[in-house]
């Protein structure tokens, strides 16, 4: 299966290179059935429904790309282009902002807990080993 997600790869960059979107995209579908978990296809996606000027379509691409993989990058950058492109400059722009940032407080959150745990780790086993 690999090797088909390859080479169907492969065809979509060759569709893209001889400026045939609506057919790289055909593609990509292709690749997002054998792999729906692809963040990256998911964002290939987007950004060639924003080239065709799909610009809502690109947006529900890069929320995929986003829900597997939230660090993917260039997946909110491109987003925001879609949500410009639309119109949406406003409060729904925002509120996908407040998201981003919700996200990077959760992931500071999550490092800092680690760094807490690793230090009651170490206290424990400095103390179990001074026994």
């Amino acid at each position: 299966m690999e090797t088909d997600i390859d080479t169907l790869q492969q065809q979509v960059q060759q569709l893209l290179d001889d400026d045939k979107q609506e057919q790289a995209l055909i593609v990509i579908d292709k690749i997002l059935e054998l792999d729906p978990n692809s963040a990256q296809t998911h964002y290939k996606k987007g950004n060639i429904l924003q080239l065709l000027g799909q610009y809502e379509s690109s947006v529900d691409a890069y929320e995929n790309a986003s829900n597997i993989n939230p660090d993917h990058p260039g997946t909110y950058y491109n987003m925001g282009i879609a949500y410009d492109e639309i119109g949406l400059h406003g409060v729904r722009s925002f509120m996908y902002l407040t998201r981003i940032e919700s996200h990077k407080n959760i992931r500071h959150r999550y490092r800092k807990e680690s760094r807490r745990a690793t230090v009651s780790l170490q206290q424990s086993q400095r103390t179990m080993y001074a026994r």
